[in-house]
């Protein structure tokens, strides 16, 4: 049995306890009685140039810590927040990610071992636009129910792949995001689909060669909201000269055109 493998068990574990609280009939009841979200991760995502969703993945052991940084995020240019929701080995409760989303203004995603539709509902009612599926740990149908509650909910599943087959299998399965670490795959994600790269950006330089594999968004952790400011906004100023270059191509290419044809 691999890491993922470990991982999904306790997570299994983890919903067999919780229902005991909270059956799965009550907490769809409770996730449903929300107004429909409103896919907004989708929405970050979406624009020019490159996003960043930045991944705490260790603030202390206290609720305000996390709240700290990811406001730190949030002012440093961050399009998301990612939250590791994993107690049995970080001490990170799924209520520090209902702190993060009611204190920030930009979507939030929460990463558990997603492996039982009761773990959806709950990333809802915690304020979640988006929840991180694992290809591995889900089989063909488990992955597709997945990403078609969260369709339901109006939140938006980012499947993680690392292999070609698992990348088929989100296709298939109509994922809509696609989020890897693996560059090699980078040229088999159709138009269409967004594009999430996983790596730590510590420098100006990883963020373009992210940009030039044709990501739309980049998933990173480990470095700090004061670095990550920085690195966002050399990229926005390095994008936005790319973009006047090419427009005064187009134009001395138009004029150049125009005066030929005079």
């Amino acid at each position: 049995m691999n890491i993922l493998e470990e991982l999904a068990q306790s997570a299994r574990r983890r919903v067999a306890e919780k229902e005991k609280q909270l059956s799965l009939v009550e907490i769809r009841s409770n996730a449903l009685s929300l107004p429909m979200s409103q896919f907004v991760f989708e929405t970050s995502i979406q624009g020019p140039g490159l996003s960043f969703i930045c991944d705490i993945m260790s603030a202390g052991t206290e609720a305000s810590a996390y709240k700290e940084t990811a406001l730190a995020y949030e002012k440093a240019g961050a399009d998301g927040i990612s939250i590791l929701v994993e107690p049995d080995s970080r001490p990170l409760q799924p209520d520090y990610l209902k702190n993060v989303s009611k204190a920030v203004s930009i979507p939030c995603l929460f990463k558990d071992f997603i492996v039982d539709e009761y773990q959806i509902f709950e990333a809802r009612l915690l304020g979640a636009s988006a929840v991180r599926l694992i290809s591995s740990i889900l089989t063909p149908g488990q992955l597709a129910n997945a990403i078609a509650m969260c369709d339901y909910l109006g939140i938006s599943a980012m499947v993680e792949v690392h292999d070609q087959e698992e990348l088929e299998k989100a296709l298939n399965a109509e994922a809509r995001i696609i989020a890897t670490s693996d560059a090699a795959l980078t040229p088999l994600v159709p138009e269409g689909v967004f594009f999430v790269f996983e790596g730590t950006i510590r420098t100006l330089q990883d963020a373009l060669k992210i940009s030039a594999l044709g990501a739309n968004a980049v998933l990173t952790g480990g470095v700090s909201a004061e670095k990550t400011e920085l690195i966002i906004q050399s990229l926005s100023l390095q994008e936005s000269g790319s973009e006047a270059k090419d427009r005064h191509r187009m134009e001395t290419k138009d004029s150049a055109a125009s005066s030929s044809s005079t």
